[in-house]
C-alpha cells in the first residue's frame, strides 16, 4: 500500500479515536515516503504524525518528529 493510502487509513483510525493504530499507520506512511525519497509528502506525513502523537499525549515522541520535520523543511528551503 502506498504512503497516501496508508495515511488515509491513519486518518480513519484517528477520527475513530484509535490513536495507537493511527500512529502506526502514519509511521508506515512516513517510511513509505522516506523510501520513495518523496520529500514533500514526507513533510506532510511527519507533520500529521507529530500532531497525532501530541493528541495521544506522547509529547517527547512528538518533539522528535517535529525536529525531523524542521530539519527536512530547512534542507528543502536551502535548495
Amino acid at each position: 500500500m502506498g504512503g497516501l493510502a496508508i495515511g488515509g487509513s491513519g486518518r480513519t483510525f484517528e477520527e475513530a479515536g484509535r490513536f495507537d493504530e493511527a500512529i502506526q499507520a502514519y509511521r508506515e506512511a512516513v517510511q513509505s515516503f522516506r523510501s520513495a525519497n518523496d520529500r514533500e509528502n514526507l513533510l506532510m506525513a511527519l507533520e500529521t504524525l507529530g500532531i497525532t502523537l501530541l493528541k495521544a499525549g506522547l509529547n517527547e515522541e512528538s518533539d522528535k518528529v517535529r525536529e525531523e520535520f524542521m530539519t527536512l523543511a530547512s534542507a528543502l528551503d536551502a535548495r
